[in-house]
């Protein structure tokens, strides 16, 4: 050992013959008192630093590059480590991300209120028990110690595959987010406070417990994962507000017992592969603005009642197996997507008295008889009625004023082209083929690569 004033150096105890200079662990006297820690400028060479049981709050940065752990405990005085460019928190460490070469930190009972940033790529372990942190980002493959702290919101960045064994024991929060992979079952997540949850994409595994389920949450948004078996019944849940389960390989039956979440605004179950018939009770849920259950294997007819579903914004069942006629969706003024293309769906297309409409899908069904008028749809952009058995001529386009996008083939549409079809400012897309349409193309649709004259008897086609 060599003192230093009230500092004292220790060289590598495992080599005593080692030079004073060499020294790598700087510790705190205790014959000194402490007024100031200049003396730090003497250890060049130093890689770990420990100031427990100290009165030390300041430490002046020294470029220690080797430095690989540092120890502290509360500085007794409260004051911050204002020379280590600190906020407005009792203390802040934004001083660690100089370190380069850090593998060991502790930092624990230090009044933290948010973890500091690590810029160190050797990082193995932090201690930050019994600190302040609410907000906890995990970002680096390093193993934490959070017991202690009111944790309230959890990001997951990495895969941290250490904390996750340990997962029930160390934290409960009420926001939950996972941003990469981690591979895990589900079941580990679902309990206690927790208020919020969204993990996109990260291979979660496993089914939804039926049981075990924290009844304050809010959101559950486990879209585009590996979750498979049924739905639960979700009983005491009625918190739920959002549920997005879109793009897993769940199956089963929609549960009736869905109806009970009155505060529902948004369920998505699209992409999956649900089975059996739409619930009817759904039309219980006076708050939903969100409805979508593309691409699955339901059957049976839409439900009347959930037409009556004022707040609805998104009704979206296309690529099913629903058959049945389309009920009167007038009752639904708010809405702006309605797709219900690519099912079994008879009857005639409604009249529709919706202004905000923006998208109108209804392909690839059994659809007969004429296409109504679209004067009332003046927010429209993009209309989707082919491959049905519609009759009769095209209907007006006037006021239609934002309409990008029109597919009409593959029916039995006959008459000609109305002007103001040519006329729509916005126009993008345009498919008539395969219809009985006759007459001439207006010439402000020819050669813009539109698919209208195959499959009709146009007199004089475009000539580009």
């Amino acid at each position: 050992q060599e003192q230093h004033g009230f500092w004292r150096r220790e060289g590598n105890k495992q080599n005593q013959t080692k030079s004073k200079r060499s020294g790598r662990y700087l510790r705190r006297s205790p014959n000194f008192p402490i007024d100031h820690p200049d003396q730090f400028r003497l250890a060049k060479n130093v890689s770990m630093i420990d100031i427990s049981h100290t009165k030390i709050c300041q430490i002046p940065w020294l470029g220690y590059s080797n430095l690989k752990a540092v120890y502290s405990d509360p500085c007794v005085s409260a004051a911050e480590w204002a020379s280590l460019g600190l906020n407005d928190t009792h203390l802040s460490f934004s001083w660690i991300e100089e370190f380069q070469n850090l593998e060991t930190v502790d930092l624990s009972s230090n009044n933290l209120l948010k973890l500091p940033y690590f810029s160190s790529s050797s990082l193995k372990f932090v201690n930050v028990t019994n600190n302040r942190i609410s907000f906890f980002v995990s970002e680096k493959q390093v193993e934490y110690s959070v017991v202690g702290n009111p944790i309230k919101t959890v990001l997951f960045q990495f895969n941290r595959r250490r904390m996750l064994d340990r997962w029930e024991e160390i934290l409960d929060p009420e926001n939950l987010n996972i941003k990469s992979p981690i591979r895990a079952p589900l079941s580990l997540f679902l309990k206690g406070s927790l208020r919020y949850f969204e993990a996109y994409n990260v291979e979660l595994t496993g089914s939804i417990p039926e049981k075990g389920i924290g009844s304050r949450l809010n959101v559950l948004s486990l879209r585009r994962n590996k979750l498979t078996g049924t739905l639960p019944s979700f009983g005491g849940l009625e918190s739920l507000k959002t549920i997005d389960l879109a793009k897993n390989k769940l199956s089963g039956p929609i549960p009736s017992t869905l109806s009970n979440l009155v505060h529902l605004t948004y369920l998505d179950l699209k992409s999956n592969k649900f089975t059996s018939t739409i619930p009817p009770g759904l039309s219980r849920l006076s708050m939903l603005e969100t409805f979508d259950v593309r691409d699955n294997l339901l059957t049976g007819t839409i439900s009347p009642g959930l037409s009556r579903l004022s707040m609805l914004k998104k009704f979206q069942m296309s690529d099913n197996l629903l058959t049945g006629t389309i009920p009167d969706l007038n009752y639904c003024s708010a809405l702006v997507n309605l797709e219900l293309g690519q099912n079994k769906l008879v009857g005639q297309v409604p009249e529709l008295h919706l202004r905000m409409l923006e998208i109108f899908y209804m392909e690839e069904n059994s659809l007969t008889g004429p296409i109504p008028t679209l004067a009332h749809l003046s927010s429209l952009r993009s209309l989707k009625l082919n491959n049905n058995s519609l009759t009769g001529k095209l209907p007006e386009f006037d006021g239609l004023s934002q309409l990008r996008a029109i597919f009409l083939s593959h029916n039995h549409l006959s008459g000609t082209i109305p002007a103001s079809l040519g006329m729509l400012p916005q126009l993008e897309e345009l498919s008539l083929s395969h219809n009985n349409l006759r007459g001439t193309i207006p010439q402000s649709l020819c050669c813009r690569g539109f698919d209208i004259a195959k499959g009709n008897q146009f007199s004089h086609p475009c000539n580009c």
